[in-house]
């Protein structure tokens, strides 16, 4: 879906609670166990930007930030 999404977004061109709800069931997975995700760079970087929405500060776990290299 965020692969062919139109924006950084899973719905339209804002944030909606379909990215809230991805980013809560991603959240944790990112926190305790990061390398999980690592073959999915999108997905880390879509809870990253919904983390650090203006509206939700502090409201997702610190996400650590990762440096992601393009597989080719």
């Amino acid at each position: 879906m965020l692969k062919s999404a139109a924006s950084c977004w899973l719905v339209g061109h804002t944030m909606t609670w379909v990215d809230l709800l991805v980013a809560c069931l991603v959240n944790p997975i990112i926190y305790h166990r990061p390398k999980l995700l690592q073959d999915f760079p999108l997905l880390y970087l879509h809870n990253e930007k919904v983390a650090h929405h203006d509206d939700l500060v502090g409201f997702l776990y610190h996400v650590r930030t990762r440096k992601f290299q393009d597989k080719k």
